[in-house]
């Protein structure tokens, strides 16, 4: 609607301008006899976006492959969720981001938090040994990250952008994993050291998608998945809200009044908050910390 009151405007402009005489304010596009052919309100139907060919991500480790696979478990192994897992609980925690719920919205920000704050540390990681490989460059020994002879491909299709985002974690850890591996092979640290320094970033990986996984649950009981924003509006709705923040916690007040969002949730493009509603939103959410601490 925007660009076909921009374009009306700009051939009012146009005719004005030729038939420039005209002192009329009120001049409509329609007082001319203009025929437009290129405005038509019928646009025609148009399919989403989609790929030209099929995504993959090209794995060099063990390590980083049982990441993205993950482990079922049976009578001899623990399992845990993998990449596949996560990706797919984060795309229903996505799709629910749609419905005006706070809490669907507060746990993508946990998560994305979460997932950021480990990508961080592997990226501090690969700086540092990138500056060891340097400084054994300039004493003489050219050395580089180490890569597989034989990469495993894996075709990716993901149902929302945080698959895009946890891929590329997984592909962070394996180039971590191949920079661990590649001083240990020249002998910069030892054996130990390296299985040390790659099994504690792999735990704090696979406990991120443990909590999203787990997270995805929790937003999948009845009780939470129908909550509104218009809930903390609504008098009848407080208890409801402090059963509710006895499982999860308090909604934080900024995640509350919009004022900060999922970086990719669904449904966040209407105009934001007034200033009375968001005061309301905050002074509700205050009283219901009270209630929730009282029921402790």
């Amino acid at each position: 609607v925007l660009e076909l009151n921009n374009r009306e405007d700009t051939l009012l402009r146009s005719c004005l301008s030729k038939h420039g005489k005209r002192k009329d304010k009120n001049a409509r596009l329609s007082d001319f006899k203009v025929i437009v052919s290129a405005v038509n309100n019928d646009l025609p139907a148009m399919g989403k976006l989609v790929s030209q060919s099929q995504d993959t991500i090209l794995i060099h480790t063990l390590q980083a492959a049982r990441i993205f696979q993950g482990m079922r478990k049976d009578a001899k192994k623990v399992g845990y969720p993998g990449m596949v897992s996560a990706s797919i609980a984060m795309t229903r925690i996505y799709e629910a981001s749609s419905g005006d719920n706070p809490f669907v919205e507060w746990t993508l920000i946990q998560s994305e938090d979460r997932l950021a704050a480990i990508d961080e540390k592997m990226t501090h990681y690969v700086q540092r040994v990138n500056e060891q490989i340097e400084a054994a460059k300039e004493s003489g020994l050219n050395i580089s990250i180490a890569v597989s002879e034989m990469p495993a491909t894996y075709s990716i299709n993901f149902g929302s952008p945080y698959g895009y985002l946890l891929a590329r974690l997984v592909l962070n850890f394996d180039t971590f994993v191949r920079s661990v591996k590649g001083l240990q092979m020249r002998t910069l640290i030892s054996r130990d050291e390296c299985e040390r320094t790659i099994n504690q970033v792999r735990r704090e990986v696979l406990s991120a998608f443990h909590e999203i996984v787990g997270n995805k649950k929790i937003i999948s009981n009845d009780l939470i998945r129908e909550v509104k924003r218009s809930y903390w509006l609504n008098p009848s709705k407080r208890e409801e809200l402090v059963t509710i923040c006895n499982v999860t916690g308090l909604v934080p007040n900024d995640i509350l009044t919009k004022d900060r969002k999922p970086k990719h949730g669904r449904g966040f493009f209407e105009t934001s908050l007034t200033s009375d509603i968001k005061e309301k939103l905050v002074e509700v959410n205050e009283s219901l910390a009270v209630k929730v601490e009282e029921s402790a």
